[in-house]
């Protein structure tokens, strides 16, 4: 699964395909210094969203941000 630098808690949990509560719920048992996670826009570091994945059972990979633009051109 693709994780990159700065991902939303929301758009992690559309990539592991489990809800919101899910992500939150990792994050319990994750030593963290992103405390201020507290709602779905809210961003997670690498490590942390690396750390979320290994929780829930999934390799993770490093990818590149998708853009905007590029979402905008699919459409």
């Amino acid at each position: 699964m693709g994780v990159y630098k700065n991902m939303k808690v929301r758009d992690l949990a559309f990539a592991l395909g489990k809800d919101v509560d899910h992500v939150f719920e990792c994050l319990l048992f994750i030593d963290t210094n992103d405390r201020n996670v507290d709602n779905e826009e809210s961003q997670l570091s690498l490590e942390v969203a690396k750390e979320v994945c290994k929780k829930s059972g999934v390799r993770a990979m490093t990818i590149a941000q998708p853009s905007v633009q590029k979402e905008l051109d699919g459409m």
